[in-house]
Parts: C-alpha cells; sequence; structure tokens
C-alpha cells in the first residue's frame, strides 16, 4: 500500500515536520471534504428556492387580494347594473304599451360578448376565471342596459309623435249650447232646398265663447260667403277646423293658438236665422262629421 509523506516547514532555522498518511485516508478525505460542500451547495441552493418561493407565495397573496377587491368592485357594479336595468325595462315596457309598440323580447337582450380573451396578468387562474366571467357578465349586462335605452328612446320619440298627433286632433266642444243641425243631408231652413250639411251646428246666446277644438295655426279670419264672419285653422296631420257665423273674431291669420283657446263669439253673421256656431272638421280638406271628434262634456280644456 502506498504512502504520502507531507512535510510542513515553518522558517529557515525552524524544524521541519513530518507525516505520512495511507493512499486509502487520504481517499476518504477527498470523499469527505467533496461530500461536505457538495452538502452546503446544496443547503445554498435550497435556500435560494426557498426564498424564491417564499417571495413567489407573497406575490400571490398581493395579486390575490387585488382579485378579491376587483372581485368586489365588479360585484357591485353589477348590483347597480341589475337595478338600472330592471327599472329601464320597467319604463320600457310602459313606455312601449303606451306608445303601442311590441314590448321588446326579453330573451332578444342576453346579447354575448365575443373576441379572444385578455391573458389575465394573474397567477390565481381559478380567481382570475372568476373575474373573467364577472367582466363578461358586466359587458353583456351594459349590452342589456344600451338596447332598453334604445327602445326607451324608440318609445319616447313614439309617444311625442303621438303627443303631437293627440294635440292636432280636435277633441272638444267648440262651444255651449244645444245642437240643432248635425252633419249630413238636410232640408236648409233659408234656402228651403235639400242639401248636405258639412259641419254641426249649435245653438246659444249672442256672445257665447267659440274655442279652437285643438293645437294649431290659424289660416283665415273673416267673411265667406254664407258663413259670415269665420275663422280657420290648420291643425297639421291633415286636420283643419271651421268655425263660421261668428259675432266677433278675436284671432289674427298667422297666429297659433292652443286646445281651449277663445277664437271668438257666437253670432248670426251669414245665411243664419239666429245666433249659432256652425263648426265643421276636415281631413285633407274632405268635411267628416265633427261628432266623431268630440267627447261626452260641453267643454273640456
Amino acid at each position: 500500500m502506498k504512502r504520502w509523506s507531507i512535510v510542513v516547514y515553518r522558517g529557515e532555522r525552524s524544524s521541519c515536520k513530518g507525516f505520512s498518511v495511507s493512499d486509502s485516508f487520504l481517499t476518504a478525505g477527498v470523499v469527505f471534504l467533496s461530500l461536505f460542500f457538495a452538502f452546503f451547495a446544496y443547503l445554498a441552493v435550497e435556500g435560494y428556492r426557498n426564498r424564491s418561493m417564499l417571495s413567489h407565495i407573497i406575490r400571490l397573496k398581493m395579486e390575490r387580494d387585488k382579485l378579491l377587491r376587483e372581485t368586489e368592485c365588479i360585484m357591485s357594479s353589477l348590483e347597480k347594473l341589475n337595478t338600472e336595468i330592471q327599472e329601464t325595462i320597467s319604463r320600457t315596457s310602459l313606455l312601449a304599451s303606451l306608445a303601442r309598440r311590441p314590448i321588446p323580447d326579453r330573451y332578444t337582450l342576453m346579447m354575448g360578448t365575443g373576441g379572444f380573451p385578455e391573458k389575465m396578468p394573474f397567477h390565481d387562474q381559478t380567481v382570475s376565471s372568476n373575474v373573467l366571467k364577472l367582466k363578461n357578465e358586466t359587458e353583456k349586462l351594459k349590452n342589456i342596459l344600451a338596447f332598453e335605452n334604445k327602445e326607451t328612446d324608440r318609445a319616447i320619440r313614439k309617444l311625442r309623435e303621438k303627443e303631437r298627433l293627440l294635440m292636432a286632433t280636435p277633441s272638444i266642444w267648440p262651444t255651449y249650447g244645444r245642437v240643432t243641425a248635425t252633419f249630413g243631408w238636410r232640408r236648409h231652413p233659408i234656402l228651403k232646398r235639400r242639401e248636405f250639411h258639412k259641419g254641426l251646428d249649435i245653438a246659444n246666446f249672442r256672445g257665447t265663447p267659440i274655442y279652437a277644438t285643438a293645437y294649431g295655426r290659424v289660416t283665415f279670419t273673416g267673411v265667406r260667403n254664407g258663413y259670415g264672419y269665420t275663422v280657420e285653422i290648420d291643425h297639421g296631420y291633415g286636420f283643419s277646423t271651421r268655425y263660421a257665423h261668428l259675432k266677433k273674431i278675436l284671432v289674427r291669420k298667422g297666429e297659433y293658438v292652443k286646445r281651449g283657446q277663445l277664437i271668438g263669439l257666437m253670432g248670426a253673421t251669414g245665411l243664419a236665422t239666429g245666433p249659432h256656431l256652425h263648426y265643421e272638421v276636415r281631413i285633407l280638406g274632405k268635411a267628416v262629421n265633427p261628432i266623431r271628434y268630440l267627447d261626452n262634456s260641453p267643454v273640456v280644456y
């Protein structure tokens, strides 16, 4: 067996010391030192890995907390959107029924969102997935709300159009009194011949107030042959009205009047046997029966 001699000199004048080791002992020492350094290297690597893992866990916890806060914020927004949508749906349904529009099918409101989902910047995939679903749900609710708002706007426009039509439609009695002649064929009380009566005669005392039966613009004031002092009003949408045999006219041509506004006083001008109002309703210039456009009360404003 080989032996190795090791000599140690401490100086020029100092004595030297030496010792010898066997080949197997040297081998064992090298192996021991190798294992020792390998063990410490392992500990160092594991320590670094543990520190990295701890840092990763801390980062995940911070991101999870951030996700939870974002989830709470989204849930709050969803609740608010849901409330707004329910209120908007109720208003839309009411407006649609008032405007006589078909009420929107609620199944068509489940509008989806598309596009490739963005990569979530979070490592907790379960929470990230929930947040993504919440965001998609929020977008869907926003789409529903936008749809409902459009439906509401359409219903409001329809109602406003109906309101303008109602304002232009003759719908009240033009004066107080007793009906002495109706719409249709009759024997003329003065000319003594059969002719078509194009309006409604309402008799009362001279000076009885005469009212416009709808909103409109005065297109004529003056004397018409046989009608005496006359007022004619264009209401739009094809409607027009005529008020004849007046004692006095209280509006001017070109003036805009409202339903129920005083426009003249009852008289007996023109061909008339006594004080009364001759009232006509015309659609696109053609006389129609005024009774169809009168309510059940004497005068309503």
